[in-house]
């Protein structure tokens, strides 16, 4: 990255490399893009993260979802545990 500074180009480095002005930074990283490894370039935020892509968000709210359905039927089966050991049977209390 070059910036101008005082009327001259000045080789920037870092990454990703800041920009205060707008708040973010861009830099490159190693994605997939088609199947295919590639180096990507990207905008980070100002505390350094990456912005995900619209597929990556997608990923991670799928991801999210998923864990949290297993976090409930865990926390039933954990619940119907603790009835049957109480002595109280499910397909009654199911049936009122």
């Amino acid at each position: 990255m070059y910036k101008l500074e005082n009327g001259v180009y000045q080789l920037q480095i870092g990454e990703p490399y800041r920009m205060p002005e707008v708040g973010l930074g861009i830099g490159r990283y190693r994605g997939l893009v088609g199947g295919l490894s590639q180096e990507i370039l990207s905008w980070y935020d100002a505390t350094g993260d990456r912005e995900l892509t619209p597929e990556e968000r997608e990923t991670q709210r799928t991801e999210q979802e998923r864990q949290a359905k297993e976090q409930a039927e865990q926390r039933v089966e954990q619940l119907e545990e603790m009835l049957r050991s109480q002595g109280i049977e499910l397909d009654r209390l199911l049936d009122v």
